[in-house]
């Protein structure tokens, strides 16, 4: 069973992913409300995956993922954007790829889109293990 972060500043729809990933794939899964708050949940638990939001308060999801990855323990840790803000979307792939994001998902994303993009990540995790 895999351990999956995922970080929404709508509840609503950090709720629907949870509920999504519990029920259609039984992994466990932890919830975090912006990236300040994530960052203390991913250091705890050592995620197999993060979803995450992009724009959000406090920290955004690009500053986020820079924290993961200057983190020894999570530098590794799949990441996947799922978010409805893009200003430039050629920008934010571009600055995924850069950061080492697995995927971008827009919202709303159609459930099989989003679970095919976890079982993805989640075969990644499993090859490098």
């Amino acid at each position: 069973m895999a351990k999956i972060v995922v970080v929404d500043g709508d509840v609503n729809a950090g709720d629907l992913l949870k509920n999504l990933i519990q029920t259609r794939l039984k992994d466990s899964v932890f919830y975090a409300s912006d990236g300040v708050q994530a960052l203390e949940v991913v250091r705890a638990q050592l995620p197999d995956l993060i979803i995450t939001d992009i724009k959000m308060s406090n920290m955004d999801g690009y500053e986020f993922v820079r924290q993961i990855r200057a983190d020894p323990l999570l530098k590794k840790t799949e990441v996947i954007f799922y978010s409805a803000s893009f200003f430039e979307p050629a920008t934010a792939f571009s600055t995924a790829l850069s950061l080492g994001v697995t995927n971008v998902l827009f919202k709303p994303a159609e459930q099989e889109e989003i679970l095919q993009a976890i079982n993805t990540a989640l075969t990644h995790v499993r090859h490098h293990t």
